[in-house]
């Protein structure tokens, strides 16, 4: 099941395993592993959802097995837009279409938003990639030297996405 949370603080427990077993798993969203609980509890009570930053989760029995994040642009010439963030899957649950139903939904609370750009980051070379342009986000370009690794903390190419959603 996906729902949409309206604050992270009843799913903080769930959602800090399923960024520390994410991240030290090597996803790259941000974290660099090895990912303590400490630090994702902490980033997790940072997050404050409001009209401009949504969240959404896949549960599997009462637990956070995924989720991601919509955010949108608050500046005045791009409130069209907005950020697909911290797509991540436990690593048990992948390969089974969560990614693309979190995603499937994200887009479509973008365009009940009245979003019409989404844009989105990720490493070069991940999985994550292929996923994207599956789901119709054109390759916008790649910058290198841009973050570090999770696991091998070396600094990679982010590469840039971008998809339209809604009727301009």
């Amino acid at each position: 099941m996906i729902k949409q949370i309206s604050c992270t603080h009843d799913w903080n427990h769930s959602l800090s395993h399923l960024l520390v077993d994410c991240v030290n798993d090597g996803a790259s969203i941000n974290f660099l592993a090895p990912l303590t609980l400490k630090k994702a509890h902490d980033y997790w009570d940072s997050v404050v959802l409001s009209d401009t930053h949504s969240c959404l989760i896949a549960i599997d029995e009462g637990k956070a097995v995924g989720t991601v994040q919509l955010l949108c642009s608050e500046k005045e010439n791009g409130r069209h837009r907005a950020e697909i963030a911290k797509l991540m899957i436990h690593p048990n649950f992948r390969k089974k279409g969560l990614a693309s139903q979190l995603m499937n939904q994200a887009e479509q609370l973008a365009v009940s938003k009245g979003i019409q750009l989404l844009t989105l980051d990720t490493e070069k070379g991940s999985s994550a990639n292929a996923l994207y342009q599956q789901l119709g986000y054109t390759f916008a370009g790649s910058i290198p030297h841009y973050a570090q690794s999770a696991l091998s903390h070396k600094i990679e190419a982010t590469n840039f996405y971008y998809k339209q959603v809604g009727s301009l």
